[in-house]
């Protein structure tokens, strides 16, 4: 009625839109699928736009990923070291820094701290004696440099309030901030992530100890 057109956001669509017959939803996708493909049928005369977003794109059934029905499938890929600095700045922007240290400085160190390799989530021994280091930087995403930012400040706001100061964000602060989400991912299972990950060393794998 205002001219615009109607966006149909599904988030997590493998949950209800995975492959028929695969058993992870029971006989749920023998009726969801179908319905599912029936009203996309109809969207090019509605003008409606369809968004599907997931983290496992491999479990979407065939004929829902097919080209005709997504017209356009975009990967949004994992921060790396060379791209992380654009979501830290993204985060930090406007947050007042201490005065003996810069915005530039904090994305650096806030970085450099995040893709470190002393961060290990689990260990792998292999055949032979060596050793794979499963760290926080292979589970990083946007949501966790955000998560840092905002352990970070808070962290920061809570020592200047009980202090009296005004100190703003140190490289302290983004330390003890990355700490809190090492501990706090050591407890969730990221099996998934660990096996894409070292997949070329699945045969030589022979034990995995994930840290307390």
């Amino acid at each position: 009625t205002h001219g615009y057109p109607c966006v149909v956001f599904i988030d997590e669509a493998d949950a209800i839109l995975g492959k028929r017959g695969s058993g992870r939803t029971s006989d749920m996708d023998k009726t969801i699928v179908p319905m599912f493909l029936t009203e996309m049928d109809g969207m090019e005369e509605s003008g409606a736009l369809v968004i599907l977003a997931t983290n496992r794109p491999d479990t979407l059934d065939p004929a829902v990923t097919r080209d005709g029905r997504i017209d356009r499938k975009v990967e949004v890929g994992r921060p790396t070291m060379e791209t992380a600095p654009e979501d830290f700045r993204l985060h930090l922007q406007g947050k007042p820094t201490c005065k003996d240290t810069s915005l530039d400085d904090l994305i650096e160190y806030g970085v450099k701290e995040l893709f470190s390799e002393g961060n290990v989530l689990t260990t792998a021994q292999l055949k032979g004696g060596g050793v794979l280091n499963f760290t926080l930087g292979h589970v990083c995403n946007g949501g966790m440099i955000a998560g840092v930012v905002d352990h970070a400040t808070s962290i920061a706001l809570r020592r200047d309030l009980r202090d009296g100061t005004k100190h703003g964000l140190t490289r302290s602060d983004v330390n003890e901030a990355i700490a809190e989400v090492l501990a706090e991912n050591r407890k969730l299972n990221h099996q998934d992530d660990f096996n894409t990950t070292f997949a070329d060393f699945k045969q030589t794998i022979v034990s995995v100890k994930t840290l307390a």
